[in-house]
């Protein structure tokens, strides 16, 4: 079945240890390093990292603009899955003020790395799909990048 057009969905293959990648995910301050697209890294996040918490980031540009997102965990299983709620703060963002989306990753260890899949649905537009996938795509990569830094632990 094709997704939904309010839906994205990325596969991605870490070369690394399941709990590795879950550790990157879980650890908010170790997140910092690698969250946010290549031209707006993360510049400040804060998590209460269980069901229920909140958390929130601030993404950066090269010329200082912010853009803050935001939102809430729903299912918290390690290693194998996280789900939250996912919105844009203010009105600086095409998806506007309120637009609450929801984020689910699956985590498995396969016989070349750590498998993650991630889909986020209830995106407001095609061209919010659009947006999101390149914004999710960059960050994936810093992600890759960082996860085989070999200081990471």
């Amino acid at each position: 079945m094709p997704p939904a057009s309010d839906t994205l969905h990325i596969t991605r293959l870490f070369p690394c240890s399941l709990q590795r990648l879950w550790n990157a995910w879980s650890d908010w301050p170790t997140a910092l390093k690698w969250w946010g697209p290549a031209d707006w890294p993360a510049a400040f996040m804060e998590a209460d990292f269980r069901v229920g918490g909140e958390w929130r980031a601030e993404l950066r540009s090269a010329k200082g603009e912010s853009l803050w997102q935001s939102g809430r965990f729903l299912e918290i299983e390690p290693p194998k899955h996280l789900v939250f709620t996912f919105k844009w703060d203010g009105d600086n963002h095409e998806d506007g003020a309120g637009v609450e989306t929801h984020v689910r990753i699956t985590f498995a260890q396969t016989p070349d790395g750590a498998r993650m899949d991630f889909t986020q649905s209830q995106l407001k537009s095609a061209e919010s799909v659009t947006g999101h996938t390149h914004g999710w795509q960059s960050t994936f990569d810093r992600l890759h990048t960082f996860i085989g830094e070999p200081n990471y632990e």
